[in-house]
């Protein structure tokens, strides 16, 4: 797991390829756009892209959210023999999933007409706009702005280690 959620993170993807390999990519769509734009291959070569909380990453970075959908879709690289390699593998252009307590029929529609979805499909847990009684929020106070990413992965792998396989997330 590596995180572009600063603005140093950036710098690292860019000077010391900080992302490469890694199988899971945190950011804000601002510093992964970012981060593309300076030639780093964040998303070109995902399998899934999600995007939680939708609808306030599209109000808030609707320009970001485009370039960002659009590198991951069509593959586009800075490296015509990564391109190449993505040919001749036969690789499937990545699911798109977006998420959120709320999506707007705007963003859906943008998203059809954008063809950032194929074959979508709507998932929805009890009524529209209605949190489940389920659901378990929880939040931790982090002093520190750099502190925030190691504090989340900790906080999802001790709720891991509470759950067997098979239970439901908490």
């Amino acid at each position: 797991v590596k995180g572009l959620v600063l603005d140093h993170e950036v710098e690292e993807a860019v000077t010391n390829r900080y992302v490469d390999g890694a199988h899971v990519v945190v950011g804000t769509p601002k510093l992964i756009a970012a981060a593309l734009g300076r030639g780093v291959e964040v998303v070109q070569h995902c399998v899934s892209l999600c995007v939680d909380e939708a609808d306030a990453c599209y109000t808030l970075f609707p320009e970001d959210m485009d370039y960002i959908i659009h590198a991951c879709r069509t593959r586009e690289t800075t490296s015509n023999l990564k391109e190449e390699r993505h040919k001749q593998s036969g690789a499937a252009r990545p699911t798109v999933v977006l998420s959120g307590a709320t999506i707007s029929d705007s963003l859906l529609s943008h998203a059809r007409e954008h063809k950032w979805l194929d074959d979508p499909i709507d998932i929805v847990v009890g009524e529209r706009s209605m949190l489940s009684s389920t659901v378990k929020h929880t939040y931790v106070v982090v002093d520190h702005e750099v502190d925030k990413l190691g504090v989340l992965c900790r906080c999802v792998l001790a709720d891991q280690k509470l759950q067997n396989i098979d239970s439901q997330p908490n």
